[in-house]
């Protein structure tokens, strides 16, 4: 017989996981991403953000919308090598 594993996406996400969800650095995630973590509980280790907050942000970016600042710019001009 063999044994099924259920795996669960989990919806909420630590603010590593956020950034690596992104596909971006913790550091450059603290500086662009506009969303606030939901917190489960007293303290910043208990601090989440909602994946699918995550994903209606990105697709805001890739809808055109107007945000502060182009960080998807500025992340391939320093990925180049090109700091602004």
């Amino acid at each position: 017989m063999q044994v099924r594993h259920c795996t669960i996406e989990r919806r909420l996400l630590t603010l590593k996981e956020a950034a690596h969800y992104c596909g971006v650095s913790v550091p450059m995630f603290q500086k662009h991403c506009p969303l606030r973590p939901v917190a489960l509980g007293p303290g910043p280790r208990l601090r989440r953000f909602d994946r699918q907050n995550l994903d209606q942000w990105i697709d805001d970016l890739g809808n055109g919308q107007q945000i502060e600042k182009d960080w998807l710019a500025e992340l391939e001009r320093n990925h180049d090598g090109h700091q602004s």
